[in-house]
């Protein structure tokens, strides 16, 4: 049943994306981005490059009571593939994780991976999408983040965002 479910919203989601119209340029320079996957969220300032490129710096900050906080900052280059009300597109993100525990050592860890999605633009100056990534970690001697201290792992993610641009 679940197969079956899932290839009806892969059919639907290639009707929808291969039948949208084309959207000429992006008039919007800068944006703002709140980025979710799982409980992690990041917010994301777009910088447009022309109309097919994007560079996204990014910050999280989380905090877990008296434990611990969390500092994220990330670097995104998207290539867009087509221009359109859809934008399909190739990158990369790299991401600077920190950990900074009430008591004791402070621990950082380090993600660098590809990504593809699509952005689909409501108009001009909102949009909403979904990316998937193939992540390489690099894990701190002391750290549990991924499970894998001291060590590279591979692993697969998946984010939700919500764009303004100015």
């Amino acid at each position: 049943m679940k197969k079956k479910y899932c290839k009806q919203t892969i059919l639907f989601l290639f009707i929808i994306l291969t039948s949208t119209y084309a959207q000429e340029s992006a008039k919007h320079s800068f944006g703002l981005t709140a980025s979710f996957s799982g409980a992690q969220l990041d917010i994301l300032f777009p910088i447009r490059i022309g109309d097919q490129f994007t560079l996204s710096p990014g910050v999280g900050i989380a905090s877990f009571g008296n434990n611990y906080t969390e500092l994220h900052l990330s670097i995104a280059p998207k290539i867009y593939l087509t221009q359109g009300v859809v934008k399909p597109f190739l990158g990369g993100r790299a991401i600077y994780l920190n950990s900074t525990p009430e008591k004791g050592d402070a621990v950082t860890d380090y993600l660098v991976g590809l990504l593809g999605g699509g952005e689909y633009f409501i108009d001009e100056q909102f949009s909403f999408g979904i990316e998937t990534q193939l992540n390489f970690s690099i894990s701190d001697i002391k750290s549990l983040r991924f499970g894998n201290p001291d060590e590279v792992n591979i692993n697969t993610a998946t984010i939700i965002f919500l764009s303004i641009y100015f």
